[in-house]
């Protein structure tokens, strides 16, 4: 067998050399690539309101994660495994809403809640205050004004503004106005002749008069152009 120069040997050697360390080299490149595309992880990203609690969810309960929102409503979760998850939205410590969703190889996948529209209702309420100058006895309280002698319209000169123009008359003059200036209504119907005997009685019994309304002044347009 014809053996090779030494020179010859070297060469072929360092070729072989060459050979093995280049597919080391080219062996060392290729597997953190091969595993960067095969790490069965994903992630979930979403905004809604801020500081907003969120728990993350795997649909067979191997994997829970508590996240709030940042100061913009926005999160982020990272390195999920792949599969089936349920992204509950907290308020109060309890579910107000649940988004589920896939969780893709490699991919970030947008997790969206249908928020409510914030309106708040605001309800007010008031009674009907009474109106000024109006004063309102029942028929047994005027009836027992000292003077009225059991005549309930009498009793009404009692009252603030209400003056009499004579003993020997009952009729009203209120705030300056002469008594035929005054209008009456019974159950909200008008009254032309209320007293008689002069003015001295009234032709309204007590017992019938469960309340009397009187207004001095400051009365609505439905009482027409009256004066007291």
């Amino acid at each position: 067998m014809a053996r090779l120069p030494h020179s010859i040997k070297i060469k072929a050697l360092n070729h072989a050399l060459a050979l093995l360390f280049g597919t080391v080299s080219i062996s060392a490149f290729c597997i953190p690539t091969a595993m960067a595309q095969s790490t069965n992880l994903g992630s979930l990203f979403g905004q809604v309101k801020p500081n907003t609690a969120l728990q993350i969810v795997k649909a067979d309960n191997s994997i829970t994660r508590n996240v709030v929102t940042d100061a913009q409503g926005r999160f982020q979760v990272n390195s999920l495994p792949l599969g089936s998850y349920q992204v509950h939205l907290m308020m109060a410590n309890k579910i107000a809403q649940t988004s589920k969703l896939e969780v893709l190889n490699n991919q970030a996948v947008e997790v969206v809640f249908k928020l409510p529209e914030t309106t708040q209702s605001v309800q007010i309420s008031a009674t009907n205050p009474q109106p000024v100058g109006k004063f309102s006895l029942s028929g047994q309280e005027l009836s027992h004004v000292a003077g009225a002698g059991g005549d309930p319209m009498r009793g009404l000169q009692s009252l603030p503004g209400v003056i009499s123009v004579s003993d020997g008359n009952a009729a009203p003059a209120i705030r300056g106005s002469r008594p035929q200036d005054n209008t009456y209504y019974i159950d909200f119907l008008p009254v032309g002749y209320v007293y008689h005997m002069g003015g001295y009685l009234s032709v309204v019994h007590e017992d019938l008069v469960k309340r009397f309304d009187l207004y001095t002044g400051a009365f609505g347009p439905e009482f027409d152009d009256v004066h007291g």
